[in-house]
């Protein structure tokens, strides 16, 4: 019995000292939701794309969509009629100015607009179709 007293004591000074105490700076708890609530006061930048002020300069789809076209249309001949982003795929349907392509062309031309649009945009699998 007393060997019980003295586990729920130890236990109950151990879970009392880890919620309760204050982080190595002499702040509580508190404090670190007083400093999120206003950090311009502070005098700090905030870098978060997705507050409201910087709505519109976050990196996005679009933004790769774009870099996409652009680095496929940098291959010479290359215009690019659709780009499709899903997940991690990226996928394009060019057009050249050859006329009718061979199989081997075709697979040429697709081998260097991939090359191109990986050098942009590395993250991405890509899969290019040229018509």
């Amino acid at each position: 019995m007393k060997y019980h007293v003295t586990a729920i004591l130890a236990f109950t000074a151990i879970l009392l000292a880890a919620c309760g105490g204050a982080d190595e700076q002499g702040q509580g708890p508190t404090q670190d939701l007083m400093d999120t609530q206003h950090p311009e006061e502070r005098g700090s930048q905030i870098d978060n794309p997705r507050t409201i002020n910087n709505v519109g300069d976050s990196w996005g789809l679009k933004q790769d969509r774009e870099k996409v076209k652009q680095a496929a249309e940098s291959v010479p001949g290359v215009e690019v009629e659709r780009v499709i982003l899903e997940g991690p795929i990226v996928r394009v349907t060019a057009n050249v100015d050859n006329g009718r392509l061979a199989d081997g062309e075709r697979e040429e031309w697709e081998e260097q607009i991939e090359q191109a649009i990986y050098r942009a945009v590395p993250r991405y699998d890509i899969e290019v179709r040229v018509r």
